[in-house]
């Protein structure tokens, strides 16, 4: 099996040369990270974000309100393809902006720029068969009635934050990347550029802006209003699908099909909401216009 390993490893760094000596470091780097996820998928092992990859993501916020910025990890390809042992990690959130020596990144509000922690492998009775409640169900009694003992997608959400020593500094536009290491059992790296603008216009309303990515879409919802509001966003399910992972929903709605349509979210005055959608149609883009918004000053 070292062996095995070793033989690899050397004909991955004669690939790697080879196509460095002719094409370049950039095309190079493609190849290698090709041939890497090839080897990590044949070892069941997968990390994945809906903000970083492999090549580095770009992440533009215009209506950052000066808050948390959110960013997820899951040892999942997708629902269905799942790692199936734990994961270690390492993050670090570096700066790229000139900006004030009192300024600095805090990763989940720890005052570091750095932290490590652990995507925990965990699995679960899955009933796909009946109406029978299955979620107290150990592996045997899963098993036993005939239904699915299945490894469930572990989804970290974490956050980072733009913050000064000094009050009198305050960060209006800043560039910021966030590198993923997986340490163990095996390595891989992910990233993502965040680029964060401030709008100083008072904009008095309540505005949503739709953007598509690669690999999902992501909604941002400003309030501009001087009041807290509750927010109502309803859209066409058959368009577009919502992950609803995130808890911060006062109520979630569902079509007759019972997927989620719409939602209601409690809104701070001047601050922003970004919820992540996923295209049924990748080749078809959309824009806001998709997207019905309402609002009220409490929600019931």
């Amino acid at each position: 099996m070292i062996n095995k390993k070793k033989y690899l490893l050397i004909v991955l760094l004669i690939v790697v040369v080879i196509t460095l000596s002719f094409y370049g470091y950039s095309y190079a780097k493609y190849v290698y990270n090709n041939v890497q996820n090839y080897y990590l998928k044949s070892k069941g092992f997968y990390i994945s974000s809906d903000f970083l990859d492999t090549n580095n993501v770009k992440n533009v916020n215009n209506l950052w309100d000066g808050g948390n910025v959110l960013f997820n990890l899951k040892n999942s390809l997708n629902d269905e393809v799942v790692t199936s042992y734990d994961i270690e990690y390492q993050v670090n959130c570096v700066i790229n902006s000139d900006v004030d020596e009192s300024v600095y990144c805090s990763l989940n509000d720890t005052g570091l720029s750095t932290i490590n922690g652990v995507l925990s492998s965990f699995s679960s009775c899955v009933n796909e068969i009946d109406n029978t409640d299955v979620s107290s169900y150990t592996k045997e009694q899963c098993e036993i009635n005939g239904y699915k003992w299945k490894y469930q997608v572990a989804n970290k959400n974490l956050y980072f934050n733009i913050v000064s020593d000094n009050p009198d500094v305050d960060v209006n536009n800043v560039d910021v990347t966030i590198e993923v290491n997986t340490t163990s059992p095996y390595k891989k790296k992910i990233s993502g550029n965040f680029v964060l603008k401030k709008n100083d216009n008072i904009i008095n309303d309540l505005i949503i802006d739709y953007k598509n990515f690669s690999n999902y879409d992501r909604l941002s919802i400003y309030n501009g209003l001087e009041k807290n509001k509750c927010v109502r966003i309803t859209f066409d399910s058959t368009r577009v699908l919502m992950d609803t992972s995130n808890n911060d929903f006062v109520k979630l709605e569902t079509d007759a099909y019972a997927n989620v349509n719409g939602f209601v979210i409690n809104l701070d005055s001047y601050k922003s909401k970004d919820i992540i959608f996923y295209r049924s149609d990748f080749n078809t883009k959309y824009d806001s216009s998709i997207f019905n918004i309402s609002n009220s000053d409490l929600c019931n």
